[in-house]
């Protein structure tokens, strides 16, 4: 027997090193599949959740949804001398959009703390990217004032939304200390426990779902429990999932600190009156005015109302402000006026008055428009037609304006004159248009009415037409008017009537090198060349009026 001895590594582990390596190579490229399938996960995790806290992808909704939830947050915390106003609107991109709201207002520590720890609660796509705050006191726990600023995102694409969160009314009363609550439908609420509700100003945690009987947890995240009505409505308060184990008590030691340690320059107050305005009522209606005063020291006590120099029958509430006066049927047409007053218990410096007038007359009547239906526009032509209007004012106080989604690019209309007025030039698109007139009064309140009319853009046939040739055919003569935009033509005889565009005439004449036409504004001579250039040898009657080309 012949051994044959190698040198170095053994021939015979090379295969079984080669399928090691295959091996490792194997588990190496399916551990980085198994990495990037979790990352695609997580990713599409990420975007659906994005997308359930997501604001509208309608700039409106986002706007007027968002604007909804920060001012109701805003009244359960108890804000005073508050502001909440729309901000700004962006589109970044095409994939989202942001809207903002601005607030400005007035509360304690305690209550401003309520709405900064329920704002972040929420889950929503929103943040607060501006706040400025300032005391109006130096010592113990004085009220705050700020102006704040929060954003909140809408995703292109996600749902649309009619509200922010589910909603369904109660279907029994339920007073201060029960716990107990029903509801007629909560599908879409979420079916497991616990989660946070809310109703009116209170917050509650909802903590077993028996069908439509609900346990509930009151007065949480610092809310006070309240009376509530059967009807009252019950809205679902999303708490992101990251946010769920954060409880408003966590804060109490914080707000047990002062929050400002430099002396504060004392609040300088302007007390006035707001929503006092002057009205008009028909005879037998009933008027009502809340009056109510802004920018003065709450802490110096309530204020009391009263009236002055009122006419009989006009009352007013002292401690709520409100003005009401319940007219007769055969209330007699006349300015009525009064005086409210405001005091403060506690502060005899403190006496505001503001005059209000009250006209009853007969409700203003709408005017009465009038204009066609539609109207044909020719392209390179000036155009120009009059609505006309009626009221039962002066006739010098009635406005016209147009109005429609997208109107067309030169398309007037003088508010005054009620003119509609428009000269589309070649380049212009042919096609349909629907606009919108309206004429409004400035009656007390203004009426107005609209009337929707069409107006079609076309070529103008009679720019292309021409007369081309004049013979003489069987002994009759005959004249030819071609259009080189359609490349057609027309054959005309003594007698025969043609339209092109705006040009509705009847042939009275043929001559050797012109032709006679007739039509509403007279006596026409055409010779070889364009239909526009005809001449007008004779008008016609002054008693006869042309119709418009409509």
């Amino acid at each position: 027997m012949v051994l044959g001895v190698g040198l170095g590594r053994p021939i015979y582990m090379q295969p079984v090193r080669d399928a090691e390596n295959d091996r490792n190579s194997a588990e190496r490229q399916l551990e980085a599949a198994l990495k990037n399938d979790y990352q695609l996960q997580l990713a599409r995790h990420r975007n659906e959740d994005a997308m359930a806290a997501s604001l509208p992808p309608s700039r409106n909704d986002a706007q007027r949804l968002y604007l909804e939830w920060i001012t109701d947050l805003t009244q359960e915390c108890n804000f005073s001398q508050s502001r909440v106003q729309p901000g700004g609107q962006q589109q970044r991109s095409g994939k989202f959009l942001l809207v903002s709201v601005v607030v400005e207002a007035e509360s304690s520590l305690e209550d401003f703390s309520r709405f900064l720890f329920q704002f972040q609660q929420a889950d929503l796509m929103h943040r607060i990217t501006k706040l400025d705050v300032s005391s109006n006191g130096t010592s113990g726990k004085p009220r705050m004032e700020f102006t704040l600023t929060a954003e909140g995102m809408g995703v292109i694409g996600s749902e649309e939304k009619a509200e922010l969160s589910a909603r369904v009314p109660l279907t029994r009363p339920l007073d201060a200390k029960s716990t107990q609550l029903t509801v007629d439908d909560g599908e879409r609420f979420p079916s497991r426990t616990p989660f946070v509700a809310k109703i009116g100003l209170e917050t509650m945690r909802v903590t077993r779902i028996d069908d439509k009987a609900w346990t509930v947890e009151r007065a949480v995240a610092g809310s006070d429990a309240q009376k509530h009505s059967a009807a009252a409505v019950i809205r679902h308060f999303p708490v992101a999932w990251n946010r769920r184990e954060r409880q408003f008590e966590d804060y109490a030691s914080f707000l047990e600190k002062p929050l400002f340690s430099k002396p504060a320059v004392p609040r300088k107050y302007s007390p006035e009156f707001a929503g006092v305005e002057d009205q008009t009522i028909a005879p037998g209606e009933t008027v009502s005015i809340t009056a109510r005063v802004d920018d003065y020291n709450v802490e110096l006590g309530e204020l009391r109302f009263s009236l002055e120099e009122a006419g009989q029958g006009i009352t007013i509430d002292a401690e709520t402000g409100e003005l009401r006066w319940e007219t007769a049927a055969d209330q007699e047409q006349a300015e009525y006026k009064a005086t409210i007053v405001a005091v403060q218990l506690q502060n005899s410096e403190l006496k505001l008055q503001q005059a209000v007038t009250i006209t009853v007359k007969l409700p203003n009547a709408a005017p009465q428009l009038t204009i066609a239906d539609s109207f044909v526009v020719l392209l390179g032509q000036k155009f120009s037609r009059t609505a006309t209007a009626t009221d039962d004012g002066e006739a010098t106080d009635l406005s016209f304006t147009l109005e429609g989604e997208s109107l067309p690019e030169g398309l007037a209309m003088d508010s005054g004159t009620g003119e509609l007025t428009w000269n589309p030039p070649l380049t212009f698109t042919p096609g349909t248009h629907t606009v919108e007139v309206k004429v409004t009064d400035q009656g007390k309140p203004a009426e107005s009415v609209s009337k929707s009319i069409t107006i079609e853009v076309m070529d103008d046939d009679a720019r292309y037409t021409n007369l081309t040739a004049i013979v003489r055919k069987d002994g009759r003569p005959e004249a030819w008017l071609e259009n080189t935009r359609t490349n057609s033509r027309q054959t005309l005889h003594v007698g025969d009537q043609f339209t092109v565009a705006d040009i509705a005439a009847e042939v009275v004449d043929i001559a050797q090198r012109f032709i006679t036409i007739k039509d509403d504004e007279g006596i026409w001579q055409l010779g070889l060349g364009k239909l526009r250039d005809r001449s007008l040898k004779s008008s016609a009657p002054a008693t006869q009026n042309a119709e418009p080309f409509e």
